[in-house]
């Protein structure tokens, strides 16, 4: 059975992801990073996953994807990169439409009011 890390804030692990934790569960032994946990508390650079999913952003986060990229040949999706990426895009958006420059609408974050 292949072995996933999740590398999640307390947020999401509450409000996002639960059907796909139920659905990875069943296909994969998952490891849970919880930022605010773990990352405080943890010396441990070794890792027997075979992939890391990334669903947080903090600088945090960044730092230990950074690591996990650098350090292992482990597989990442949602990589040091895309998240600064977004978090850039975020931010260069939001001074664009305070300049009243515009800008094409996207969400990081959508809302559920579908």
């Amino acid at each position: 059975m292949k072995k996933i890390g999740l590398v999640i804030d307390k947020y999401h692990l509450e409000h996002k992801v639960s059907e796909f934790l139920k659905y990875i569960d069943k296909i994969a032994d998952i490891n849970i990073y919880i930022e605010e946990s773990y990352l405080f508390r943890s010396s441990n650079s070794t890792f027997n996953e075979d992939i890391f999913f990334v669903k947080a952003k903090g600088n945090l986060v960044l730092s230990f994807v950074k690591f996990i990229e650098e350090e292992t040949s482990i597989p990442v999706i949602n990589s040091y990169k895309a998240i600064w990426y977004a978090i850039n895009r975020f931010l260069n958006s939001t001074y664009l439409r305070k300049a009243g420059i515009p800008v094409a609408d996207f969400s990081i974050n959508p809302k559920d009011n579908f």
